[in-house]
Formats: structure tokens, sequence, C-alpha cells
């Protein structure tokens, strides 16, 4: 979680020094901090999702590839088998925490970037 935060976050600051320029012409024309972050905010959360609904495929993936030999395993060594595709719970669970992340590294992102933009206009 902490690295899904910390990659998000890297990445709105990337794209936000990306537009810098532009960023400034719209604050000198009037524009809101709230107004000029919205789209960096909006970016994490889709990122977030993104990055969820892989994390749902390829586990997915892993446990559909997995099954026979793991099977054969548990068999050996007489254990009951645990191993069952994700349901819909666990997708959605799932998608909200990548959700959640994203929103969390992108708003931390235009948190650092609006007192750095504060802190350049007071000097």
């Amino acid at each position: 979680g902490v690295g899904v935060v910390v990659v998000v976050a890297n990445t709105a600051r990337l794209i936000q020094e990306l537009y810098r320029h532009e960023l400034e012409v719209m604050r000198l024309l009037g524009a809101t901090q709230r107004f000029i972050s919205r789209p960096f905010i909006y970016s994490g959360l889709f990122y977030g999702i993104l990055g969820g609904i892989t994390a749902w495929l390829i586990l997915d993936f892993f446990i559909v590839w997995l099954h026979t030999p793991l099977e054969h395993v548990f068999y050996v060594y007489g254990a009951d088998s645990l191993l069952s595709e994700l349901d819909l719970s666990t997708l959605v669970i799932l998608i909200s925490v990548g959700a959640l992340f994203g929103f969390m590294g992108s708003l931390s992102s235009v948190f650092v970037f609006s007192l750095k933009q504060e802190r350049e206009t007071l000097l």
C-alpha cells in the first residue's frame, strides 16, 4: 500500500512539474487551488482503480495457472485445498483499496505542490 501511494504521488508530482507553467498561468488568471488540483486528484484515483483491476487480473491468472500443481501438493501432504478464484466482494474491496491508495497519493502530491507554490509566491 505504501508503495502504491509513493508511486502515485511521484507520478502526480512529475505531471505537475510538466505543466508547471500552465498551472502558474491558471493561478495568475484567478483559478483556485481546488480547480487546479482536481484533475491531478482524479488521475490518482483513476491510477488506483486501474492498479486494483490489474492486481485482480494478475491474482486470478496465477490462481488458475497454479491450481492443478497446488492441488497435487495439497493432496501429497494431506491438506485441504483452500485455493479458489476471487469473488465479487473481494474484487470490490481490492479496487476500492486501490482507489483509496491512489487518492491518498495524489492528494499528498497536490498538497506538497500547493505548499511549494505558496512559498514561491511569498518569496
